[in-house]
């Protein structure tokens, strides 16, 4: 019995994380946006052409795809959910 209920507990402590987790997506995926560009546009005139290019667009490409992610679990959350 005992084994049960801590194993219930570790479940909605994971969820709860996962939840929060969830819920500050839209805002550090926005400031990743925000220093991806403000990098991009600074060191514009320091750095060799195809270095400057490389890093934002891959830091864009990755907080597109997390912010894909939180849109898909937000909205279509039994789709996307791993299987219990």
């Amino acid at each position: 019995m005992v084994v049960d209920t801590q194993a219930s507990r570790d479940i909605q402590i994971t969820e709860k994380i996962a939840e929060l987790l969830y819920l500050q997506a839209p805002v550090s995926n926005s400031a990743i946006l925000v220093v991806a560009l403000l990098y991009y546009f600074i060191l514009h005139d320091y750095l060799p052409a195809g270095l400057h290019f490389i890093w934002p667009v891959l830091m864009l490409f990755a907080a597109g795809i997390h912010l894909l992610l939180w849109y898909l679990n937000k909205y279509t959350p039994d789709r996307y959910s791993a299987a219990q």
